[in-house]
């Protein structure tokens, strides 16, 4: 929520956090394909702190601090779930 407040006061950024936005939700689905089995050396896993460099030059603070938190959070998540299921 504190990522949408802010992308609508900064229009500049608004391609940069769609992006990011729909990196992060394709991220998510590809772990969950991961967990689901799915070979994860197959899947092509976005470059979530690309898209978060791109967007915080034009969002505000706050936005980078949630952004930068989102990104943190799912790249370690991707990296918990690799460990998780081991060498394929």
């Amino acid at each position: 929520m504190t990522l949408e407040a802010g992308a609508e006061g900064c229009g500049s950024a608004r391609a940069e956090f769609r992006k990011f936005a729909e990196d992060i939700e394709n991220s998510l689905k590809l772990l969950c394909a991961v967990l689901r089995g799915k070979d994860a050396a197959a899947l092509r896993f976005p470059d979530l702190r690309e898209d978060y460099r791109r967007m915080i030059p034009a969002a505000g603070p706050l936005v980078g601090e949630e952004a930068d938190r989102m990104a943190n959070s799912v790249n370690t998540l991707w990296g918990q779930v690799g460990r998780w299921r081991g060498p394929e």
